[in-house]
């Protein structure tokens, strides 16, 4: 719904591929699409780069050169050295002024100019990370990192985790060959450069860990099947990374498991660089067949090598895929916080000190310990050499987001369970603040921390989701008040989010303004995970039974068709479904536009045709292609499955730019229903948030709560015309785990 008629907004959403018609044509693996987004063309195959070739060099015709009398040269470079004496002027005289007119307030210098939105696509790829945004190339703008793996290596990278390296050299790469970090320049998406991983990526974090001395901070790497590299944050290269069945990780690594990335700590080997806790754990056995649950490791942010002959073993019978995050208390006392989760679906939030996990994997104390520091009140159960924080129902996946809620000076803690249990705990007293139980939802993302509300309690969005994990129907996404855990602000859609929102802040301070994505919105149908397996069905069985003459065959196997499509039809998305319905949408939003935000970008699901080989003569669900009869037309639809983007500035010109990835998913089924495998496409988008203010695409909400005074719908857009937005330096928490990825929501250095 828009403002006016008179304005004749005309919303254009990201462009998607155009589905292949035959199999034969198929997915165009590794292929990236370009396409601008703003007064450009649609997604054209004419701009096509193959994935492997990204970052060489580009041949281009050489300029035609002409020479220049001596009076013409002069006047030229009369200009060129006046162009430097005002580039000069204006470098030294911004800041100051800029001080003068924001309140002490120093702006960085801008150094670019707006640019075009654009967008890229990744065929036949899958991700499970979100987006780190950071200086690559020394330019002051900011670029991406991304870790992608290729569809068609997901079967492989499992099947052969163990003896990775042959792998490698089986297939005629050198190790690791698993998957590729991508930093790509943020003003037009080019490569800067890409390195391999050993397998799929689940986390990484640039800027915090100087690897090889050289004065930037490097990217640290961990994922799935013992995952675990360091990358030169400059060039790419790759500076250590593990391979579990060697004699100097085998030890300690799982080539199976998966390692969480946590947090970074002080120099404990003594080599001038900051060291690294993981936690390394299983993903998915049986309890009975755990012999180990997981275990957190101290590494050399040098090497990569364990510090120690052991690690900490977490309890048999649980298990933990919790990012470790580091809690630092007022006397500058360090903890590591993990979770555990039990066989009675109770999830547990762990401590230990730094000194006493030191001590468990070296048996030797840490030096320079002020004993006195470590006064923090753990009353709790004592299990090992951890504690026990705090105990809720069901499982803890999500990091807690680590903030002074009450300006004591400590951190509280807020943690959420699977089962939609928000608990905020006292960092002083280790008492619970408040609860908020959502009886029947879910949720596996972690809350994005914010100022809603005029006060000076920090609130949260949080998104959870009808019914069990497996099967999520109707969704609601609400903003709750720090101070009691009461909900302010509440909407209800449709959709599944394993991804988190993000929050900008603003020149006055008082207020953030949040970016937030809903999915099918206005919709009332029913959705269900489109991606349950199904068992094989009594369908095929018939087809070749001996009974009955082949007309009866033909109805019997029909009939069988029918009532497998309807049981389907339930559970997962089809091509003749309302596609609305896995509409995904950002939107730009305070407490002044809560009910009329700003729209950013929507991604839309679509169609995907594809062809199977038949046999001719045979049974079939599906029609037959009318040209080739023994080839079945099929259809599937590729639903958006966001991650979390990031904020930045990525041309220089002194305002905000989000960048988006989200994963278009479907499944691949045959001709009986069964599922065989699953497309993936990535989409990967920038997108100027001044353009997209100018652009004006305010949307009405249907909200089922709203607790905080608004503005007049007519006030809308003038109000979020005069947003001034802090530089991407002075931002919080505008990547996942906020800019740092250390969990904690602290008040910008103005």
């Amino acid at each position: 719904m828009k403002m006016s008629n008179s304005l004749n907004i005309k919303y254009q959403p990201l462009s998607q591929s155009i589905p292949s018609d035959d199999e034969d044509e198929g997915f165009d693996d590794n292929i990236l699409y370009d396409s601008r987004l703003v007064n450009g063309p649609k997604m054209d195959r004419r701009n096509v780069f193959e994935l492997e070739k990204l970052g060489q060099p580009r041949v281009t015709s050489p300029p035609n050169i002409q020479f220049m009398g001596r009076g013409r040269r002069t006047v030229v470079l009369v200009a060129v050295l006046l162009v430097i004496l005002l580039g000069v002027a204006a470098a030294v005289g911004f800041p100051v002024i800029n001080h003068l007119f924001n309140h002490g307030i120093v702006i960085e210098t801008i150094v670019g100019q707006n640019t075009a939105d654009w967008m890229k696509e990744f065929n036949n790829t899958w991700t499970e990370s979100s987006i780190r945004m950071i200086d690559v190339n020394n330019d002051r703008m900011d670029d991406i990192v991304i870790a992608l793996t290729k569809k068609d290596l997901m079967d492989s990278l499992v099947e052969h985790a163990q003896g990775m390296v042959k792998y490698c050299s089986s297939i005629g790469s050198s190790y690791p060959c698993g998957g590729v970090l991508l930093a790509l320049r943020g003003d037009d998406g080019r490569e800067l450069w890409k390195a391999a991983t050993r397998s799929v990526a689940v986390h990484h974090v640039c800027g915090g860990v100087d690897v090889n001395g050289d004065g930037r901070g490097d990217c640290i790497v961990t994922g799935r099947h013992s995952t675990c590299q360091a990358v030169d944050i400059v060039t790419g290269k790759i500076l250590w990374v593990i391979d579990p069945e060697s004699r100097e990780w085998s030890n300690h690594f799982n080539p199976l498991w998966t390692v969480y990335l946590g947090p970074t700590v002080q120099d404990l080997d003594q080599d001038d660089v900051m060291d690294l806790i993981i936690l390394h754990s299983p993903d998915k056995e049986s309890w009975s067949h755990i012999p180990s649950s997981g275990r957190l490791i101290i590494l050399s942010g040098k090497t990569g090598l364990p510090i120690g002959k052991s690690y900490f073993e977490l309890p048999t019978k649980t298990e933990s895929q919790m990012p470790p995050v580091m809690y630092t208390t007022p006397t500058q006392a360090i903890y590591i916080l993990y979770g555990l989760n039990t066989e009675s679906t109770q999830g547990k939030v762990m401590a230990i000190s730094l000194p006493e996990l030191y001590y468990n994997v070296t048996e030797k104390k840490m030096t320079g310990v002020d004993v006195t520091a470590y006064n923090w009140p753990l009353r709790q159960t004592q299990v090992g050499s951890a504690y026990v924080l705090l105990t809720i129902s069901g499982g803890i996946l999500a990091p807690p987001v680590l903030a002074d809620m009450n300006n004591d000076g400590s951190l509280d803690i807020l943690v959420t369970s699977v089962d939609g249990n928000v608990t905020l705990l006292d960092g002083q007293t280790l008492t619970q603040t408040w609860t908020r139980l959502f009886p029947g939802m879910v949720t596996y993302s972690s809350p994005t921390p914010g100022y809603y509300d005029s006060d000076s309690t920090l609130d949260f969005i949080l998104h959870l989701h009808q019914g069990v994990p497996a099967k999520h129907r109707s969704s609601q996404t609400v903003i709750l008040n720090g101070k009691d855990g009461s909900t302010m602000w509440s909407h209800q859609g449709h959709g599944t989010f394993n991804s988190s929102d993000l929050s900008l802040k603003t020149l006055t301070g008082t207020k953030d303004v949040f970016l937030l994505k809903l999915s099918g919105r206005n919709t009332s149908t029913v959705q269900i995970d489109f991606l349950d397996n199904l068992t094989r069905t009594s369908a095929e069985s018939e087809d070749s039974s001996d009974s009955g003459t082949t007309a009866d065959k033909e109805f019997e196997f029909k009939h069988m068709c029918d009532e497998i499509r309807q049981r389907v039809s339930s559970q997962h998305a089809l091509c003749d479904d309302d596609l609305q319905l896995f509409t995904q949408e950002l939107f730009l939003m305070d407490s002044f536009v809560a009910s009329y935000p700003l729209k950013i970008l929507e991604h839309r699901a679509h169609r995907h045709h594809y062809r199977l080989r038949h046999e001719v003569g045979t049974n079939h669900c599906h029609d037959l292609s009318p040209r080739q009869k023994d080839k079945i037309d099929m259809c599937t639809v590729l639903v958006p499955t966001s991650h979390t983007g990031a904020v930045g500035d990525v041309d220089g010109d002194g305002s905000l730019d989000y960048v988006d990835i989200t994963q278009m998913l479907g499944s691949n089924h045959s001709d009986t229903f069964v599922i065989t495998g699953q497309f993936s496409n990535i989409i990967l988008s920038k997108h100027s948030i001044k353009t997209a203010i100018a652009r004006e695409d305010f949307t009405s909400l249907s909200l089922t709560m709203n607790l905080v005074e608004l503005q007049s719908t007519s006030d809308s857009r003038q109000h979020v015309k005069n947003l001034e937005f802090l530089p991407a330096s002075l931002q919080v928490w505008t990547q996942y785990l906020g800019v740092n990825r250390t969990s904690v929501y602290s008040a910008p250095h103005r």
